[in-house]
């Protein structure tokens, strides 16, 4: 049980990470108009602009957390 848990969670770790990378700039204007919405301008000066290349070091992040799962899973 633990194995088949363990490895769902690592899959959707990576399939997070990828869709992540792959909608970046989808995911960066939606960040941006949310900022917008509840702040106003103010909100959008202060925080900045959310960059795509940001997005790309979260998606990794997650890509290597589910590897380091899947790792530990096949190591055990």
């Amino acid at each position: 049980m633990e194995l088949l848990i363990g490895s769902v969670v690592a899959g959707v770790a990576v399939l997070i990470g990828v869709l992540v990378i792959v909608k970046r700039k989808a995911l960066s204007k939606l960040m941006e108009g949310s900022q917008q919405a509840r702040f106003g301008k103010t909100g959008t000066k202060l925080m900045g602009r959310p960059e795509p290349g940001y997005m790309v070091v979260v998606g990794l992040g997650a890509v290597l957390i589910g590897v380091a799962i899947a790792i530990v899973l096949l190591t055990r």
